[in-house]
């Protein structure tokens, strides 16, 4: 039987990842598939359009002499115009052939071939400045455009996702007790205003604090409800990433869970749910005042969570505990004689939240799905801004690699959550490939910008070793991310 649940398991990974790899496939197939439709409504010679990268499974030609092949790695595909990467002085201009003219002796009547390297007048660079422009964003663009769709079809089948409360903590007032959220709650507005995102959440609460009121639209048990909600905590978010003090303000239910060594009392990686028996844990403050109470010697179980499966953790109090067990100035001073005392290595919150869809109706998500993909786009740019001004992590991104393994988690949770992601990373790639960078479109744009500016183009061959630099960088910077996930 565990053979069977281990082959399950294992095939659903592979499952995952699959799907995935396919998802990142059309992606990056709509986004050669925006450049093909541009250049061939304005007239470029095309030479291949390929799906996958590497050796060739299957290749067709075209009566024009295009060829559309599918190769063997899907990882990418390409949209080969003529001349678009060929170097040179003056590139990739069609080259002309002038018969030498001596004076006064009359020129033979007789043609002279057209060199057969001459490139087209329908080549890349032979095209107008304004012309390459917009074949070169529109890949961004389709990319963009297909994700609202995305967002469009999933929002009118199967809802809007949304935050939503797995569990809400135990209340500590009266007010909270009155004023409160329920598990299982999908939040849809917040004093009127629209939830899509994490940042949305942070706009409408920040500044808030502890006892504050605030009108929260959610979807319970199919009905739309209007309820107050009292703030349990001040909302001081300093980032687009900070979203904690938000929903902890709203009762958002949280678990501890610690890193230690594999010899340690408190099992490493284990959610701590509460005192076996009694009342649940949600922070260090409710932790310790449980441990506060205890002397050496004495026995404390704890109801934990590890791998989806629930068991009982058992601590005896170490020799020595007096020592550490006194009145400290802040609960930083007490976490960090605790931690020492107890061989905790680290620790981190989880909070209780779900993304689940709530139900809206065809015409709100023709709506809806436009600006939510605004919402995202303007995310992505914060995001990478973000990269440079430090407040993202590097952490928080994902090369592909990943991505491959986000995308697979979401397979195994439905169709809309692939729908999700799949929407996810299109807006991503459509924006990252519209900024002025070398190597990207958007970095290709800023040199045909200057061209058009200078009426001549930069030296090929410079351009062409920018852009090399370029992709070797983000090819690095892809690398170093996936690598520092595993640390």
């Amino acid at each position: 039987m565990n053979n069977i649940l281990a082959f399950a398991d294992v095939m659903q990974t592979v499952l995952g990842v699959v799907v995935a790899l396919l998802v990142l496939l059309l992606t990056i197939t709509v986004h050669e598939f925006g450049h093909y439709i541009v250049g061939k409504l304005l007239k470029f010679k095309i030479n291949e359009f390929a799906i996958g990268m590497g050796p060739a499974i299957f290749k067709k030609k075209k009566k024009n002499g295009e060829i559309f092949s599918i190769r063997i790695l899907p990882l990418g595909g390409f949209c080969a115009f003529e001349g678009e990467d060929d170097a040179g002085a003056p590139g990739r201009e069609k080259e002309k052939i002038e018969q030498p003219v001596f004076e006064e002796v009359p020129e033979p009547a007789t043609a002279i071939p057209e060199d057969e390297n001459a490139l087209s007048e329908n080549a890349f660079n032979n095209k107008k400045p304004w012309q390459r422009i917009l074949v070169l964003i529109a890949g961004g663009v389709t990319n963009i455009v297909f994700a609202i769709l995305i967002t469009t079809i999933s929002f009118s089948v199967y809802g809007h996702f949304t935050i939503t409360p797995a569990e809400v903590a135990a209340p500590s007032s009266e007010i909270e007790n009155s004023f409160s959220l329920e598990a299982g709650d999908k939040i849809l507005k917040i004093d009127g205003k629209f939830i899509y995102l994490t940042t949305d959440l942070i706009d409408a609460l920040n500044g808030k604090i502890k006892g504050d009121l605030v009108t929260v639209t959610v979807e319970r048990n199919g009905e739309r409800l209007d309820k107050k909600v009292a703030m349990r905590c001040d909302v001081n978010s300093t980032g687009m990433t900070d979203y904690y003090d938000a929903l902890e303000a709203l009762g958002v239910a949280t678990t501890l869970i610690f890193s230690t060594d594999a010899t340690n009392q408190f099992t490493d990686g284990a959610s701590l749910i509460g005192i076996s028996g009694g009342s649940r844990i949600y922070s260090l403050t409710d932790l310790y005042g449980h441990l506060s109470e205890l002397s050496s010697g004495d026995e404390i179980t704890f109801d934990v969570e590890k791998d989806g499966q629930k068991s009982e953790m058992k601590i005896v109090i170490p020799d020595g505990f007096e020592e550490v067990n006194v009145e400290y100035d802040s609960l930083s001073a007490q976490n960090a004689a605790f931690k020492k005392f107890f061989g905790i290595k680290s620790y981190y919150i989880s909070y209780a939240v779900d993304s689940t869809p709530a139900k809206i109706n065809f015409f709100e998500g023709l709506y809806r799905a436009p600006v939510y993909g605004v919402k995202t786009m303007w995310l992505t740019l914060r995001s990478i801004g973000g990269l440079f001004n430090g407040s993202v992590s590097i952490s928080d991104v994902s090369g592909p690699v990943g991505t491959i393994s986000i995308t697979s988690q979401y397979v195994s949770r439905g169709f809309s959550y692939v729908l999700n992601i799949m929407a996810l990373i299109g807006i991503s790639i459509g924006i990252f490939n519209l900024l002025p960078i070398p190597a990207l479109d958007g970095g290709r744009v800023v040199f045909v910008a200057i061209e058009w500016i200078r009426g001549k183009p930069v030296n090929r061959n410079v351009e062409s070793t920018i852009h090399f630099v370029g992709i070797i960088v983000l090819i690095a910077f892809a690398i170093l991310v996936d690598v520092l996930k595993l640390f």
